[in-house]
C-alpha cells in the first residue's frame, strides 16, 4: 500500500477529471457506516474511555450534519454523474466524509484527543454544504432528473432474429396463447438480461397461426423509464387511433379508447421488457375480460412483477442454452450464408460457445467480433483466452442489456451485487458466509440481519445471482453469478472504486500502477499470489477490507503473516479463511474496529487478546483435527459478538456473557453445566459436537434453557455400530427447547424408538437424518408426533422396514431419501398425506423406485396431479425404469447439485 507520503504525490498526478471520480464513488453505504459509527460513539457503545473526552458536542454535531447531507446524497443518485453542480456538492460531502471516518478510527485505535485536532474545521465545512445543499431543492432536482429522463427514447419493437433453442419453450407458450382457454389469460416470460426474453417472445407473436388467430396484436416496450401517457400513446398508434391533443394529455381518455378499441375482440398484447408492477397497474384497466381467449405475453427480468401482474401462475423462467445450442447459434451469426463453420475452427469454436456458459448474449456479441475479424485459428484462440474482456471491454456492445440490471437497482442492492466481483469466475458461494460479510462490511446493519436474506432473493430475483443449491426449507444454500455477470461485476466494481483486485507480482512489475493503491482503496481481494504479496509488505490505514476469497493456500509462515495486523490497523473485514498459519499470533488484537474475522490455523488455543474486539460480530476458525480453546474470559468484551463458527469443535470453560450472539457452530459439550450457552440467551442455531465419557457413556445435556433456539444439529464423535448401552436411552429428548424448527442428526446411533420423543416438538418443520444417526433395520412411527413436519430427508443404510400411517406426519410436504439401500419400499399411505408433493430418491434399490411408481399411479387415479417424483438413479447407464412415466423426473446424474442430495458439510451448520 501506499503511505500517505506517497498517496498526496499520486494525488498530484492523477488528473483532476480521475480523482473527482474516485472520491464521487465513495459507496454511499461507506456514509451510513461511518453515520452508524458516530451514533454508537455518542451512545457510549465502546470503552469508558471515549465518555471523558471533551469531544461529545462535536460527534453529535457531526452524526447531525452528516445525517442531513447523507439524505441529499439519495436525492442525488440520479443527476451526481452528470449534473456537474450536483457532482461538486457530492464530492464535497464525499471528502469531508473520509476525513472524518479516518480521524474517528484513528481514535478509536488509540484514544488520542490529537486525532481530532481538525475537528473544528471539518465542522465548519459541513456548515458551509449543508447551506449550499439547500439551495437543491427537491423540485429542483426533479427537474434535473426530468431532463435526463426526457432526453431517453424508448427502444422500438426489435428486429425479427432467428433463434437457436427454445424450441420446446416456444411450443410451450404458442400452446398457451392458442390454447382453449376462455378467460383473459397473462403468460410471463422472466430471465436475466441477455437471455433471449425477447427474442422468444417474437418468435410467438410473429407466428403465422398466432398472428391468424388474433384480431388485434399490440407489442409495446416499457423498458426502465416510462411515461404513463406515452405509453398508453404507443397502445392507441399501435391499435391505429386516432387521437386529438386534448386526448393525448388526458390518461383517463386514453384508458377509455384503448379499453373499447378491444372490447369484444380476441386479442394478443406483448408487454416487453417491463421493469416495474407500476407500469402493469396503470393499463391493466384497459384489457377486457370478454371470455374469448385473449392473451397478453409479458417480459420481465423480475420474477416480482410476473407474480405481481399474476399471482396464481408461475412464470416461464427461461433457461441457459445448450452446448450444443450454443455452438449451432454461432455458427449461425459468424458464417451466416450456410451456418457452417470450417472444420480447421470447429474445435476452438465450439471451446468459445461452451465459454459463453449458454447466455445467447454472450454468444451474439462474440459472434459479431468473430463475424468482423479474420478467421484462423490463431486469431480465434486470443477470443477464446481474452473472452471476459471482448464481453465488457467495449461500452457500445450490447453488454450495456446487461448493465442495465445494474443501474436498475437501489442503492444498497448495489453493494451487495458489486461485492460478488470479490470471488473467482464460476465460484460456488457459501450463502451464509457471503451474508455475515454484507453485515461485516456496513451494508445492513446487525439489528436487521434478517433482511440480508431479502436482498439476496431480490438478485435472484432480479436474474443477477444464479441459485446453485437450496436448504431443504426452500433457503438458499449456495449461489453463484454467471461469467458474464461476474465480468460485468467486477468492472462496474472497479470503475467505482468499490474493489481493488491485488494481481500478480510479474504484472506489478510490468505495469507500475496495475496494482497501485489510491487513498479511497478501501476493499482489497486477492484470489493468489500470497506469497509474493506477502513479500512486498504492503501497507495502508484506508483499507477497510481484505479479501482472500480462493481456495486454501499454504506455505506461509506466521513471521510473514503478522504485519498484516499493523499494516491494515483499520480493518473491519478480514477473510483469510485460505491462507494457512501454524497458530494465531496475538497481534491480531490490535485490529479493534474488526467486525469479521476469518483464519486458518493449526493452533489449538485462541489467544486472550481476541476477547478485546470489542466490535467483532463473526468469527469464523478453521482448525485440523483437535478442539480449539476458546478463551472467554471474565473481562472479555465482546458483547457484539453475533456468529461463531470454529471447526472441527469449540470449548471453551469460562463463562461470559454473549447477549447478540445468535450462531454457535461446532461446539464441543462437556459433561454438566454449560457455561457458554448459559450465557447466551438469543441462540437461533447451535451445532454441537459431544464425545464420550469412560466406559463409552454419552450424556448430552438439556438445552431446553434456550427458548430462542430454531436449528440444532447434533454429531457424536464415536463409533457405536453395536449400540448404546440400556442406561443412555434416557429422555433427553424430551429437554430439547419447544421453538426448535429444524433437526439434523449425525452418527449418533440412537434407537429409532427415541425418535417418537422427537416428534412432540410443537414446531418442528425439518427433520434430517443422516449417516448413522439411527440404528437398527424397523422404524415404528407413533400417532401424535410430527404434526407440523414438513420435510423430513432420511440417510440410513441400516433401515430395511418403514411402518407408518398418513396420520404420523399430516402435514409432510416432501420426503428425501438417500442411500437407503436395504429399504424394501416406501410406505403406501405417504401419498395419502394431502400436503405431499414431492418424493426424491437417491440411489433407491428396484423395489423402493416402483413403490414410489405405484404411490404416483394411485394419486393419478384419485384425480392428484400435484405428486411430483424424481429418482435419481444410481449410474448414468442403469436407469431405474425402462418406461418414462409421465410426471415422474429420472435423473441419471451419477452426482447432483440439488439441494437434497449434496453431501452434509461438517461444519457444523445447523
Amino acid at each position: 500500500m501506499l503511505n500517505e507520503k506517497h498517496d498526496l504525490h499520486l494525488r498530484l498526478e492523477i488528473r483532476e477529471g480521475e480523482l473527482a471520480f474516485i472520491r464521487l464513488n465513495m459507496i454511499d453505504t461507506d456514509v451510513d457506516c461511518l453515520i452508524e459509527t458516530l451514533k454508537h460513539l455518542i451512545n457510549f457503545n465502546h470503552p469508558s474511555q471515549i465518555c471523558k473526552t471533551p469531544w461529545i458536542d462535536q460527534l453529535q454535531l457531526l452524526h447531525k450534519g452528516l445525517t442531513s447531507l447523507r439524505t441529499f446524497l439519495t436525492r442525488s443518485e440520479d443527476t451526481r454523474y452528470t449534473v456537474e453542480k450536483v457532482k461538486a456538492l457530492v464530492l464535497r460531502i464525499i471528502d469531508v466524509a473520509i476525513e472524518v471516518e479516518h480521524m474517528v478510527d484513528s481514535f478509536v485505535a488509540s484514544f488520542d484527543n490529537d486525532c481530532f485536532l481538525e475537528l473544528d474545521n471539518v465542522v465548519r465545512q459541513m456548515e458551509t454544504i449543508k447551506r449550499d445543499v439547500s439551495g437543491f431543492d427537491d423540485h429542483k432536482i426533479q427537474d434535473l432528473q426530468h431532463e435526463r429522463s426526457s432526453s431517453r427514447v424508448n427502444p422500438a419493437i426489435p428486429k425479427e432474429d432467428n433463434i437457436i433453442g427454445f424450441d420446446v419453450e416456444a411450443r410451450e407458450i404458442l400452446d398457451r396463447l392458442v390454447g382453449n382457454r376462455k378467460q383473459l389469460d397473462v403468460i410471463s416470460i422472466v430471465g436475466m438480461g441477455g437471455l433471449g426474453k425477447t427474442t422468444l417472445a417474437k418468435r410467438a407473436y410473429n407466428d403465422p397461426y398466432v398472428a391468424y388467430h388474433f384480431y388485434d396484436h399490440v407489442w409495446i416496450t416499457v423498458s426502465q423509464t416510462y411515461q404513463k401517457n406515452d405509453l398508453l400513446l404507443r397502445i392507441c398508434s399501435s391499435l391505429s387511433l386516432t387521437i386529438t391533443n386534448e386526448a393525448a394529455m388526458n390518461t383517463g381518455k386514453l384508458r377509455e379508447m384503448v379499453y373499447k378499441r378491444l372490447k369484444g375482440k380476441r386479442y394478443l398484447i406483448v408487454i416487453d421488457d417491463i421493469w416495474g408492477v407500476e407500469a402493469w397497474d396503470d393499463i391493466k384497466i384497459c384489457f377486457s375480460n370478454d371470455n374469448n381467449g385473449s392473451r397478453i405475453l409479458v417480459t420481465s427480468r423480475l420474477v416480482e412483477v410476473a407474480l405481481h401482474i399474476k399471482p396464481d401462475s408461475s412464470p416461464h423462467l427461461l433457461r441457459f442454452l445448450t452446448v450444443e445450442e450454443s455452438w449451432d447459434l454461432l455458427q449461425q451469426k459468424v458464417f451466416p450464408e450456410d451456418g457452417s463453420c470450417p472444420k480447421s475452427l470447429k474445435k476452438t469454436g465450439k471451446q468459445i460457445a461452451e465459454r459463453c456458459r449458454g447466455l445467447p448474449l454472450a454468444i451474439l456479441v462474440i459472434s459479431g467480433l468473430l463475424a468482423k475479424t479474420e478467421k484462423t485459428v490463431e486469431w480465434w484462440t486470443r477470443v477464446l483466452d481474452g473472452i471476459g474482456s471482448y464481453l465488457v471491454g467495449d461500452p457500445e456492445q450490447d453488454m450495456n442489456t446487461l448493465a442495465l440490471s445494474y443501474n436498475h437497482l437501489p442503492q444498497h442492492l448495489k453493494s451487495c451485487f458489486l461485492y460478488f466481483g470479490a470471488f473467482p469466475e464460476d465460484f460456488e458461494i457459501d450463502v451464509r458466509k457471503l451474508l455475515w460479510l454484507w453485515v461485516g462490511e456496513g451494508f445492513i446493519e446487525p439489528a436487521t440481519e434478517n433482511i440480508a436474506e431479502e436482498y439476496l432473493i431480490n438478485l435472484v430475483e432480479r436474474s443477477l445471482v444464479i441459485v446453485e443449491r437450496k436448504r431443504l426449507d426452500g433457503g438458499i444454500k449456495v449461489c453463484r453469478v454467471h461469467d458474464l455477470l461476474h465480468d460485468l461485476c467486477f468492472n462496474k466494481a472497479k470503475e467505482e472504486n468499490f474493489l481493488h483486485k491485488i494481481k500478480p507480482l510479474e504484472e506489478q512489475l510490468s505495469s507500475p500502477n496495475t496494482s497501485g493503491f489510491r487513498a479511497t482503496d478501501r476493499r482489497l481481494f486477492i484470489h493468489s499470489y500470497v506469497p509474493d504479496y506477502v513479500i512486498s509488505k504492503p501497507s495502508s490505514s484506508n483499507t477497510r477490507s481484505f479479501l482472500l476469497t480462493s481456495n486454501y493456500i499454504s506455505g506461509l509462515s506466521n513471521e510473514s503473516i503478522f504485519f498484516l495486523y499493523s499494516a491494515f490497523k483499520h480493518l473491519r473485514v478480514f477473510e483469510f479463511g485460505g491462507v494457512f498459519t501454524p497458530f494465531l499470533p496475538s497481534e491480531i488484537g490490535q485490529l479493534v474496529h474488526l467486525r469479521y474475522l476469518s483464519l486458518w490455523t493449526d493452533g489449538l488455543v485462541i489467544p486472550k487478546s481476541i476477547s478485546t474486539l470489542q466490535n467483532l460480530q463473526t468469527l469464523v476458525i478453521r482448525g485440523k483435527t483437535f478442539p480449539i480453546d476458546f478463551p472467554f474470559c471474565k473481562d472479555s468484551n465482546m458483547a457484539n459478538l453475533m456468529h461463531m463458527s470454529i471447526w472441527p469443535s469449540v470449548r471453551s470453560k469460562h463463562p461470559v456473557a454473549l447477549p447478540k450472539i445468535r450462531t454457535i457452530l461446532m461446539l464441543h459439550l462437556p459433561v454438566g453445566r454449560q457455561p457458554v450457552l448459559e450465557r447466551a440467551p438469543n441462540l437461533r442455531k447451535l451445532g454441537c459436537y459431544v464425545s464420550p465419557q469412560r466406559g463409552g457413556l454419552v450424556f448430552f445435556p438439556p438445552l431446553d434453557f434456550l427458548v430462542h433456539l430454531e436449528k440444532l444439529k447434533i454429531y457424536i464423535d464415536h463409533d457405536y455400530r453395536h449400540g448404546l448401552p440400556t442406561q443412555m436411552r434416557f429422555s433427553w429428548l424430551n429437554r430439547l427447547p419447544h421453538s426448535l424448527r429444524k433437526v439434523t442428526f449425525l452418527n449418533c446411533y440412537l434407537p429409532w424408538s427415541d425418535l417418537s420423543q422427537l416428534g412432540r416438538l410443537p414446531n418442528l418443520e425439518i427433520l434430517k437424518i443422516l449417516c448413522a444417526a439411527f440404528q437398527g433395520p424397523r422404524w415404528d412411527t407413533n400417532d401424535g408426533g410430527f404434526q407440523k413436519l414438513k420435510c423430513l430427508k432420511i440417510q440410513s443404510p441400516e433401515l430395511v422396514e418403514w411402518n407408518t400411517d398418513s396420520d404420523h406426519f399430516p402435514r409432510l410436504e416432501r420426503l428425501i431419501m438417500n442411500d437407503c439401500g436395504r429399504l424394501k419400499e416406501i410406505p403406501m399411505c405417504l401419498g395419502d398425506i394431502p400436503t405431499m408433493g414431492f418424493i426424491e430418491l437417491w440411489r433407491p434399490r428396484r423395489s423402493v423406485a416402483e413403490s414410489a411408481w405405484r404411490i404416483y399411479e394411485e394419486q393419478q387415479s384419485l384425480g392428484n396431479d400435484g405428486l411430483k417424483i424424481i429418482i435419481h438413479s444410481r449410474r448414468e447407464y442403469e436407469p431405474t425404469f425402462l418406461y418414462k412415466p409421465p410426471k415422474i423426473m429420472i435423473n441419471y446424474r451419477h452426482s447432483s447439485t440439488d439441494e437434497s442430495g449434496d453431501e452434509e458439510s461438517s461444519d457444523g451448520e445447523a
